[in-house]
């Protein structure tokens, strides 16, 4: 859900400087995560995938989207949470969100989103 308000031009870039937005989303557990909005290219649902062999254990494959092939991440597991188990059932019916941090596109595997917020 994004706030929306009514601003004149004066107020908005004051305002808009202060302003941030952070997609929030579930690795599968109850704990939420977030990810700054700028950084985000999309969120799909997880097709499958291409395997990387020998790739770090952490890398669920490769998928290539418009042209731009890019790692999966279970972030789950990269980040050590208690959430690390993926059958393949499990992980097409989570979610990728592709992100394009320091000029190099991945995608990371998400349970499920839930909303994005402003942050003022």
């Amino acid at each position: 859900m994004i706030e929306n308000k009514s601003l004149d031009s004066s107020s908005y870039n004051k305002d808009s400087s202060n302003r941030f937005e952070l997609l929030l989303f579930y690795l599968g557990s109850r704990r939420r995560f977030g990810i700054n909005v700028l950084k985000v290219k999309e969120v799909i649902s997880c097709p499958p995938l291409n395997p990387l062999p020998a790739s770090d254990p952490n890398v669920l494959g490769v998928l290539t989207l418009r042209e731009d092939t890019f790692p999966i991440i279970h972030l789950a597991q990269a980040i050590k949470s208690s959430f690390t188990t993926l059958s393949k059932e499990d992980m097409y019916k989570g979610s990728i969100i592709t992100t394009e941090i320091n000029r190099r596109t991945e995608g990371f595997w998400i349970s499920k989103v839930d909303k994005i917020v402003v942050i003022d």
